[in-house]
C-alpha cells in the first residue's frame, strides 16, 4: 500500500469530458472531446453515451454535439442547499444588503477560485445577474481577494506563486494583498469596483 487514493480510470475520463464541456465552448463532437482529452473516440463515445443515460450530458439532435445535461443543475443545487456555509449565511447576508444598499456575495475559496454559493442582489431597481455558482478566479474580485489576505501566509504564498506562474503579466505581490487584511480585532471591507469577473 503506497498511501495514494486509488482512482477508477473511467470516472477520472468521464469527470474531465463534463470538464470539457463545462469550459467556455458549451458544445463539442466525439471528435472535439476526443482530441482535446487525448483519448481514442470509442472510448469517448461508450463515456458519453453512459453520461447520456443518466442526463449527465444531452446530445443536439441538429448537430450531433454534446452538451451538459440537467442531472448536473440538479447536483449542483443540492449542493447548494446542503452548504452550511449558505444556509448560516442567509439571514446576515440579507440584512447587510439592506444595511450597505449593495449586493452581498458569499463564497469559497476552492483552490484558486471562489466558489458564489449565496448572493444578495442590491436592493434596488437595477438589472443584476445572480452570481449563485459562478466560480471566479480569487485574484479578479473584491471577495477572492480578500480571503487570500486572511489566509495563512504560505497558502497565501502558494496561490500568488501559483498565480504568477500562470498569468506572469499580472503584478500582484505577497505585501500588496496582505494590506487587504485588517489589523487584529478591527472589521474591513473590500470593494468590487472594476474588478473584472473571468478575468
Amino acid at each position: 500500500m503506497t498511501g495514494e487514493p486509488i482512482m477508477i480510470q473511467s470516472v477520472g475520463r468521464a469527470a474531465r469530458i463534463l470538464k470539457a464541456l463545462g469550459s467556455e465552448q458549451a458544445r463539442l463532437g466525439v471528435t472535439e472531446l476526443a482530441d482535446r482529452l487525448g483519448l481514442a473516440k470509442a472510448t469517448v463515445y461508450g463515456l458519453l453515451r453512459t453520461l447520456e443515460a443518466h442526463q449527465f450530458v444531452e446530445q443536439d439532435l441538429e448537430t450531433g454535439k454534446y452538451r451538459l445535461g440537467p442531472a448536473l443543475l440538479q447536483l449542483g443545487n443540492a449542493f447548494l442547499d446542503n452548504h452550511e456555509l449558505r444556509a448560516r449565511s442567509l439571514l446576515r447576508a440579507e440584512s447587510l444588503a439592506s444595511k450597505a444598499r449593495e449586493a452581498v456575495l458569499v463564497g469559497v475559496l476552492y483552490g484558486p477560485t471562489v466558489l458564489i454559493v449565496h448572493h444578495v442582489f442590491r436592493p434596488d431597481d437595477s438589472v443584476q445577474i445572480l452570481e449563485v455558482g459562478a466560480s471566479i478566479p480569487w485574484h479578479a474580485c473584491a471577495l477572492g481577494k480578500a480571503m487570500v489576505a486572511f489566509l495563512d501566509p504560505s497558502e497565501r504564498k502558494e496561490l500568488l506563486d501559483r498565480l504568477l506562474y500562470n498569468r506572469p503579466e499580472l503584478a500582484f505581490d505577497e505585501d500588496e494583498v496582505a494590506l487587504v487584511a485588517p489589523p487584529p480585532n478591527q472589521s474591513a471591507y473590500t470593494d468590487a469596483f472594476n474588478e473584472v469577473f473571468g478575468a
